[in-house]
């Protein structure tokens, strides 16, 4: 599966990535086999983020796919 930032000017394969998690002021990082992070996406309030990782977690699975939605506040 791959993931994709809004703009799509990000696409990161999740072969590589050791985990994903909500950072500081609404970003959304990963990190990856070889110890390097990354900021996958940043929205402008926690229920953004919140939303937006629970998106990713839904299509987990199910697409090759998955493109961070831009979220109304």
């Amino acid at each position: 599966m791959y993931i994709a930032s809004r703009n799509r000017k990000q696409i990161v394969n999740l072969k590589h990535v050791t985990q994903i998690y909500t950072g500081p002021m609404g970003s959304i990082k990963a990190d990856f086999v070889g110890g390097k992070t990354c900021n996958l996406e940043k929205y402008e309030t926690v229920e953004e983020t919140n939303e937006a990782m629970k998106r990713l977690t839904e299509a987990i699975g199910t697409t090759e796919m998955f493109v961070f939605p831009y979220l109304k506040k």
